[in-house]
């Protein structure tokens, strides 16, 4: 599911990536990308105007971690 503002101007994508090193440089490089990425949405999509695209990064991995890590914890106790 893509968030979208209630008059869908914009849309929020979350970005994510293996290399955890790496994820500004993706970031950074969707942005870059965002006309590109507009088109194509364009020529898929029956609205009239294209939201707005907010690429930014998806830290859930990041929590699923340190939540796993807490839970190793408590049962080590």
């Amino acid at each position: 599911m893509l968030p979208l503002t209630n008059d869908y101007s914009q849309a929020t994508i979350f970005v994510d990536t293996y290399d955890r090193s790496k994820i500004d440089e993706v970031v950074e490089m969707c942005k870059k990308a965002q006309g590109v990425f507009k088109t194509a949405l364009a020529k898929q999509l029956t609205i009239r105007k294209i939201p707005e695209l907010i690429f930014e990064k998806d830290g859930s991995i990041d929590q699923s971690i340190e939540v796993e890590k807490l839970i190793k914890e408590i049962h080590k106790k």
